[in-house]
């Protein structure tokens, strides 16, 4: 059985990692491009092609972040030019600050009962992404270490 780190490191090549690392660091600067509130309430979830898709916890600061996008999206491309950033997608989502924990827990749960080859697998994908300093980009590698394994296991 390959250990966790054998397998992301199969997933993310060099480029993908230097990636990752850019996509981590827009993930910690985001009250730095938006300001202390605007970040207070709300957050990046995803990155999809050249789009930046945010979640905002009411109506109201979503028409403030429309309001800076100009000045926003400047800032993303002059500060991040890799990743040519071309929009921002934004939505309301009045449950964001929980959305993180609650994935986390049910992924957990998910694997708990799959046997202890699993378990030491989810231990060591866990002293793996303890170096990641930001919980949503920990949470998407997780995320697609575990989708690789069940079509290890699938095939």
């Amino acid at each position: 059985m390959r250990k966790a780190a054998e397998i992301l490191a199969q997933i993310l090549d060099e480029k993908s990692r230097r990636l990752g690392q850019t996509y981590d660091s827009v993930f910690g600067a985001w009250s730095q491009v938006v300001g202390d509130s605007l970040s207070e309430h709300s957050r990046i979830y995803e990155f999809t092609g050249r789009n930046v898709f945010i979640e905002v916890d009411h109506p109201g600061w979503m028409q403030l972040l429309l309001f800076k996008k100009p000045q926003i999206l400047r800032s993303l491309k002059r500060k991040y030019p890799a990743l040519d950033i071309r929009d921002l997608r934004i939505k309301v989502n009045l449950n964001y600050a929980n959305t993180i924990s609650e994935d986390l827990t049910v992924e957990a749960g998910q694997r708990s009962d799959e046997g202890e080859t699993d378990k030491a697998q989810q231990e060591e994908l866990d002293r793996v992404l303890s170096e990641v300093p930001h919980e949503e980009l920990k949470r998407r590698l997780k995320r697609l270490f575990l989708k690789s394994i069940e079509k290890e296991g699938s095939g």
